[in-house]
């Protein structure tokens, strides 16, 4: 890491995609490069200031490093995304009649996932059930 490298095209492109991720507009991007790194423009980003506002973005969009050393058989499955886990509590809330929704929901989840909450499911569990939900829909429960 030099000082005075400049930024490449694929930096920018990545910088690009975490302002989507992270939900800023143009003026909330704006603002974010003047705070993190005192410019207006990712363009004028070189040196240092390039990591920092690539890690202050991963951040505002969630996104977590790998630790060194763990490779992929060694993580365990991806779990839920939390857009996953508040589309299944929308859509329980459509569903359920019971009076106590969160114990239902529970329940359900034990029953036809083998999961004890939301929380817990992996992505592809949680996939499952935003079917299992919308087929309810569908039904009119």
């Amino acid at each position: 890491m030099r000082p005075g490298r400049e930024i490449t095209p694929a930096q920018i492109r990545k910088i690009k995609v975490l302002q989507r991720l992270a939900g800023l507009d143009d003026d909330g991007y704006r603002e974010m490069l003047e705070g993190v790194a005192g410019v207006r423009s990712c363009t004028e980003l070189k040196g240092p200031l390039i990591d920092r506002v690539i890690t202050h973005l991963e951040r505002s969009a969630g996104i977590k490093k790998q630790e060194p050393g763990l490779g992929r058989r060694r993580r365990g499955p991806q779990m839920a995304t939390e857009r996953q886990a508040a589309e299944i509590e929308r859509r329980w809330a459509r569903v359920s009649r019971a009076e106590n929704r969160e114990a239902a929901l529970r329940q359900f989840l034990v029953g036809r996932f083998r999961v004890d909450a939301v929380q817990f499911l992996t992505f592809s569990k949680a996939q499952g059930v935003l079917n299992a939900l919308a087929a309810m829909e569908g039904r009119g429960k």
